[in-house]
C-alpha cells in the first residue's frame, strides 16, 4: 500500500508531475540537500519549549508510533509528533494539546510569516484527524516572530506567533477530499504531461525543475533581466521563447534593451567612457572585502532578532599596487562572534585606500549594526570604512559593461566566470550562500571541524579574490 504523505500532498497540489516522478523516479530528480531543514527541525525543537506535551518516540516501528499516538488520544495526553493514518493518508502533527474536551492541532514553521500553503498543510492534517474522530478545536500555525529581541534567555512565548486558521482549514475539507482522491491513484497513471509554469516554483521551486526545464537552453526569455515571472511566462506562452525573438521597444528598462541587443547581434556592451570614470576613482591600496554571515531562526545571542544576519568570516585581500596579501578570520563555533570580528577585521584593514565590495548595501549593513548592536567599536573608524567603500557590482548593474554570459544577472558568481571561463564556484564544496548555515555548523564537531573550516575559508577568500580578477581584467579591457 503507497501512502499520501503530507509531504507528498503538498507535492502533488503544486504539480502532478512533479508527484508522480517523486514516485516513479526518486533518484534522478529529488536529491534534496536543502540546508533549510535543520533550521526547520531546530524551530521545531524550540517550540516544545511553548508548548506542555510529550513526544512520541521516533525510533518505533511505523505501526507502534501509530499505536502509541492512538492511546495517548484516548488518555487526553498532549504529545509532538503524533502520528495518524486514515484511508492511505498520512501525517505527523507537530504539536497535539488537549484543551476544553478537545484538542487544539498547533503547526509548526520556521518562516516569519503565515503562507497559504501552510493552511494547506494544516487542512490536510485535520482531514485525517477529523475522519479518525479526533475532535479539533482549534488548528493553529506557530511560526517565529521576528520582532522578538532575545534579552537574556529565550522567551518561547514571545519567540513564536499563533495564528488561528480553524474556518480557513475548515471551509478546505471539498477541496482536500478531491485532492487526495485524484493523488492517490496518481501512481498507477502514466507520466502526467504538465507544461512548465509559475507553479514551478510555487509555493516552493519544484525539485522536479531539472529535469522539466531541460529542454531550456541558454538566451531563453527566462533569463531576460528585471522582469516578472508573470511576464516571463506571458512572453513564452505567446511563443516569444528567446531573447532574441523580442524586439527592443517591447521593453522599457535600459538594462533589458541592452541584453536584448546583445542577444540579437551576438555581442557583448561596453561604455569606454563610464567604465573609466567608474575605474578612475579606485586608489591604493585597494583592499578587496567580504563577510560571511550565518541566519539563524532562533536568536542565539543577545540584542538578536531571529534570521539576523549574524557575521561569522571574513576575508581581505590587499593590493599595494606591487603584490597581493591577504588576511581572513572565522570564529570559533558556539560563541558570540561580532565584537571579535569587527576589532579584528579593523586591525587587519588598511587605514588608507579604495575599499571593494560587492552588493554594499549588504556590507554597509553588516558593518553599520555593529554599532547598534552596543558593541565597542568607534563610530568614527566605520564611517570612515564605510566612505571608503566602492561597490564593484555598479559597471553590472547600469550597466557599464555587459556580456552575454552574464546571463542577465549582475551577481558575482554570474559575472566572475562569464569575464574569467577559468573561474568558477562549481568546485567548491559550497557554491552559494545558503551553505554557509550548515557548514559553519560543522565547525563545531570535532569530527567535521578541519573540512568545514577548509571549505568557508576557500569560499569566503574565492569572492575577494575573485573581486580583485574582475577589477583586473576591466583595467586590461579598458587597456590600463
Amino acid at each position: 500500500m503507497r501512502l499520501l504523505s503530507k509531504s507528498n500532498y503538498l507535492r502533488g497540489i503544486q504539480c502532478k508531475k512533479a508527484l508522480w516522478l517523486k514516485i516513479h523516479e526518486p533518484d534522478h530528480f529529488f536529491q534534496d540537500n536543502n540546508p533549510l531543514f535543520k533550521q526547520g527541525h531546530d524551530v521545531t525543537a524550540a517550540s516544545h519549549h511553548r508548548f506542555n506535551a510529550t513526544m512520541v518516540d521516533m525510533n518505533l516501528p511505523f505501526m507502534e508510533r501509530l499505536s502509541v499516538s492512538k492511546q495517548w488520544i484516548d488518555e487526553k495526553k498532549g504529545m509532538f509528533e503524533g502520528a495518524f493514518l486514515y484511508d492511505q493518508c498520512f501525517c505527523m502533527v507537530d504539536a497535539l494539546i488537549y484543551q476544553d474536551g478537545g484538542w487544539n492541532l498547533i503547526e509548526v514553521k520556521s518562516s516569519a510569516q503565515l503562507k497559504p500553503v501552510h493552511i494547506d498543510d494544516a487542512a490536510f492534517q485535520y482531514y485525517i484527524l477529523h475522519h479518525l474522530n479526533i475532535k479539533i478545536n482549534h488548528v493553529y500555525i506557530c511560526h517565529l516572530n521576528t520582532s522578538y529581541c532575545r534579552q537574556g534567555a529565550l522567551d518561547y512565548i514571545d519567540l513564536f506567533t499563533l495564528h488561528d486558521v480553524t474556518n480557513d482549514v475548515k471551509d478546505m475539507q471539498p477541496i482536500v477530499k478531491k485532492n487526495t482522491h485524484e493523488l492517490k491513484s496518481l501512481s498507477k497513471q502514466n507520466q502526467p504531461q504538465h507544461p512548465i509554469g509559475p507553479h514551478c516554483f510555487k509555493p516552493y521551486t519544484c525539485h522536479a525543475k531539472p529535469h522539466c526545464w531541460s529542454p531550456i537552453t541558454k538566451g531563453s526569455i527566462f533569463e531576460m533581466a528585471r522582469l516578472s515571472k508573470e511576464k516571463k511566462f506571458n512572453y513564452f506562452f505567446q511563443g516569444t521563447c528567446s531573447i532574441s525573438d523580442m524586439n527592443a521597444s517591447q521593453v522599457q528598462n535600459h538594462f533589458q534593451k541592452i541584453q536584448v541587443s546583445c542577444e540579437q547581434e551576438a555581442l557583448d556592451y561596453l561604455n569606454y567612457e563610464a567604465l573609466d570614470t567608474f575605474i578612475k576613482q579606485i586608489v591604493y591600496p585597494i583592499s578587496y572585502i567580504d563577510f560571511e554571515c550565518v541566519q539563524l531562526p532562533i536568536p542565539p545571542f543577545e540584542l538578536m532578532r531571529p534570521y539576523d544576519q549574524l557575521p561569522i568570516q571574513y576575508s581581505i585581500h590587499i593590493d599595494d599596487g606591487n603584490a597581493i596579501r591577504h588576511k581572513s578570520y572565522l570564529a570559533p563555533y558556539g560563541n558570540d562572534p561580532r565584537e571579535t570580528i569587527f576589532v579584528q577585521f579593523i586591525e587587519d584593514l588598511p587605514r588608507k585606500g579604495s575599499i571593494i565590495v560587492y552588493n554594499a548595501l549588504s556590507e554597509k549593513r553588516i558593518i553599520s549594526d555593529c554599532l547598534n548592536q552596543k558593541l565597542t567599536i568607534n563610530a568614527t573608524t566605520i564611517g570612515n570604512i564605510l566612505n571608503r567603500m566602492i561597490d564593484l557590482e555598479t559597471p553590472f548593474k547600469k550597466p557599464m559593461i555587459y556580456l552575454r554570459e552574464m546571463r542577465g544577472k549582475t551577481s558575482l558568481k554570474h559575472v566572475l566566470p562569464a569575464l574569467i571561463p577559468s573561474q568558477s564556484y562549481e568546485q567548491l564544496q559550497i557554491k552559494s550562500g545558503g551553505g554557509i548555515n550548515a557548514m559553519y555548523a560543522k565547525t563545531g564537531d570535532s569530527n567535521k571541524a578541519k573540512h568545514a573550516i577548509d571549505a568557508l575559508n576557500e569560499y569566503c577568500a574565492t569572492d575577494t579574490l575573485g573581486m580583485h580578477l574582475i577589477l583586473e581584467s576591466l583595467k586590461r579591457i579598458l587597456n590600463h
